[in-house]
């Protein structure tokens, strides 16, 4: 038998800072990595200023999106979207808890990307 479970973490915010200067941290693989963790980001779909859509492999599987919208007088709002699928497993060999081990993980991932995102906020509207 095997399970799987889907889930959507979204999440938004706004940075006082250029949109080209958001964009650039936030498609950085070194980001990336600090709220990532135990995900592949492979990118298919680079849209520059405008954010990146990616597919997710690792822990979860799924898409990952993040969208920069800019704003008249500076600054932009970062909509992300993580939508992910635990993998399949089978359900003898990953025990009774699989389903809520995978649910606490991608609420890691939202607490990390936010996390994240208002540790960028902070540099970027510090350092103009």
């Amino acid at each position: 038998m095997t399970t799987t479970m889907d889930s959507a973490i979204e999440a938004e915010t706004y940075l006082r800072a250029d949109p080209a200067r958001i964009a650039a941290v936030l498609a950085d693989p070194g980001w990336q990595s600090g709220w990532a963790e135990g995900l592949v980001l492979s990118p298919y779909e680079d849209r520059g200023v405008e954010g990146l859509r990616a597919v997710v492999t690792g822990a979860l599987t799924g898409s990952c999106e993040w969208w920069i919208e800019a704003r008249p007088g500076g600054g932009a709002v970062v909509h992300f979207w993580l939508r992910t699928r635990s993998p399949r497993r089978d359900w003898l060999r990953a025990g009774p808890l699989a389903g809520r081990r995978d649910l606490l993980h991608r609420r890691n991932v939202g607490r990390r990307w936010r996390t994240a995102l208002f540790r960028l906020k902070d540099d970027l509207e510090s350092n103009g």
